[in-house]
């Protein structure tokens, strides 16, 4: 059934689509369908593989049974339908919506499944559709096959380009973002500040501290500075790397503290044995009224752990470190988090070292959910005993 030039003009057809990403995540971003669309009911009612075969030329009509199977809410129908279609969507904000979907539900075999429905249109396609095709695997957890499908084009953007790179953070391989990194420079794409923070995190865990400065002064040279998402990385990076002075001096450099930079800096602190510092800045925190979690209060309770096992204060482990411990689970119960799983377990396990076990049994009758990590940490702490 051909369609009229009207319907080609429907309020379905969008004028445009973005890139979108949310959350140090990438993604293309359409708008939604158009709802006033007259749906053919014939095709409602034979909308399946079926239908299709005995259809000499199905065209414009299969897709709008793709089409119409995916706006309610079909995603894994629509394309088995699409996968049988030989010929190409003239309409490509079809891929675009079916590929969004794809990412949100993380489903590599349906991604995979598009990516074969275009592949004999390769050479047709327009640039933005072959890079979110990269996007998708990448992010769909398909980051071998997003690298194959990337290899091929003659012109990838800064999105594959982060989608890649944040895919192989997530997947535990940290030298390969790195080298991707290098890559995307070779190409003359510039990062953005997704694309950097992403690389933070890669030389944090492969520590790295020469890539990191690199990636410091690459950050100042895009003007991505003044982030708040960029900043915080760095603390973590330095401090991972053990370059305590240089996450102090980004730390101190950032324009607005918030939980998140803070909990950055206390993590810095904690893992390199100054946990006196950490509990400073956990003080400043409080006359600076920055709100905590419960992040916060975890990794200060390790700190007093840390500050106990320190030489000069090994005559008098209660005096201080305990009675700062009490001291911050009376916070972090006034704050609200004085059942929170998280938090509750780090406090038995300090009541436990300090072999205050009616404290721990108290913290543990707390909890409004035992499970066996909480069950693990009291018996550990009777056995301490």
């Amino acid at each position: 059934m051909l369609l009229s030039s009207a319907w080609m003009r429907s309020p379905a057809f969008l004028r445009r689509a973005c890139f979108h990403q949310s959350s140090r995540q990438v993604s293309l971003v359409p708008l939604s369908y158009g709802k006033d669309e007259e749906q053919d009911p014939e095709q409602e009612r034979n909308g399946d593989t079926k239908h299709l075969q005995n259809t000499s030329s199905p065209g414009q009509t299969s897709f709008h049974m793709v089409r119409s199977l995916h706006q309610k809410g079909q995603l894994e129908r629509s394309i088995e339908i699409l996968s049988h279609i030989p010929e190409l969507c003239p309409n490509h904000k079809l891929y675009l919506y079916l590929l969004k979907d794809c990412i949100q539900k993380k489903t590599l075999h349906l991604t995979k499944k598009v990516q074969l429905h275009l592949l004999p249109h390769k050479a047709k396609l327009p640039c933005f559709l072959n890079d979110y095709v990269v996007v998708c695997l990448a992010k769909c957890g398909g980051i071998d096959e997003a690298l194959q499908l990337a290899r091929t084009l003659t012109r990838r953007t800064v999105f594959s380009w982060t989608a890649m790179i944040s895919s192989c953070v997530e997947c535990d391989r940290p030298h390969e973002a790195i080298h991707l990194y290098s890559l995307m420079q070779k190409d003359n794409v510039f990062p953005d500040h997704y694309t950097i923070v992403s690389v933070l995190k890669a030389c944090g865990n492969v520590y790295n501290l020469e890539i990191g400065e690199k990636l410091h002064q690459d950050a100042r040279k895009f003007g991505f500075l003044s982030d708040i998402f960029i900043g915080n990385t760095l603390v973590s990076m330095y401090g991972k790397n053990g370059a305590i002075d240089r996450a102090e001096d980004v730390f101190r450099g950032l324009m607005k503290h918030n939980e998140v930079s803070c909990n950055a800096m206390l993590s810095v602190y904690v893992e390199n044995g100054q946990a006196d510092k950490a509990l400073r800045l956990y003080r400043q925190m409080q006359a600076e009224r920055v709100c905590c979690n419960e992040l916060t209060f975890a990794i200060t309770s390790q700190g007093c752990l840390t500050l106990a096992e320190k030489e000069e204060y090994l005559q008098c482990p209660k005096v201080m470190a305990l009675e700062i411990g009490r001291a911050l689970l009376y916070d972090a119960q006034r704050r609200g988090f004085g059942s929170d799983g998280f938090v509750c377990n780090m406090f038995i396990c300090l009541f436990g070292k300090f072999g205050t076990l009616a404290e721990a049994e108290l913290t543990f009758g707390n909890l409004v959910f035992q499970d066996v990590k909480s069950w693990t940490i009291m018996f550990c702490a009777y056995v301490d005993q």
